[in-house]
């Protein structure tokens, strides 16, 4: 990884922590899951809450 992207990594992480407790909207795209899978490594489990809707745009087999 260049030193370009490894400093705008560092500074998400930074972000997210600042913050100290995240709601992330998943929806199952690339960006989100990034998103998540970063948050999930520096908050705690009980600091990360991921939310995926259902709506008629969600196509969900029950």
């Amino acid at each position: 990884m260049n030193k370009e992207l490894e400093q705008k990594l560092a500074d998400l992480k930074s972000c997210l922590k600042n913050l100290q407790s995240v709601a992330i909207a998943f929806s199952g795209g690339v960006d989100s899951t990034f998103l998540v899978a970063v948050a999930k490594e520096v908050l705690p489990q009980d600091k990360l809450l991921v939310l995926t809707a259902i709506s008629d745009f969600f196509h969900c087999e029950k």
